[in-house]
């Protein structure tokens, strides 16, 4: 049987077969995603006190303490790269101490 065939034959079949392990983390992230969903509120309720430094009230030994971590930064970060995006990066290339960078196509 040629290449042809085959890719014909998985084409009507539904294509290639989807690997085990594939099959495994997409179960995964479904559990995951129901259970997020289940928890959304109070995840992003959190994540966005962090953000903001809320001061958090702790009981040690009895005591009830409160906590000032000030503002978390990279709590901050992870709410807007996921609601706006993560900022892209501009990267320069050059050669050797500077040099422009030749770049040959051998055929």
């Amino acid at each position: 049987m040629g290449r042809e065939t085959t890719s014909k034959i998985n084409g009507l079949k539904g294509g290639r077969p989807v690997a085990s392990k594939t099959l495994i983390t997409q179960k995964l992230r479904e559990i995951m995603a129901k259970k997020l969903h289940e928890r959304y509120d109070k995840i992003l309720s959190a994540q966005l006190d962090a953000a903001e430094g809320i001061i958090i009230q702790k009981v040690k030994n009895g005591k009830v303490i409160y906590v000032d971590p000030g503002p978390d930064v990279q709590a901050f970060r992870n709410i807007q790269d996921q609601v706006i995006g993560r900022a892209t990066e501009r990267v320069e290339v050059s050669g050797h101490d500077g040099a422009p960078l030749i770049i040959r196509l051998d055929s």
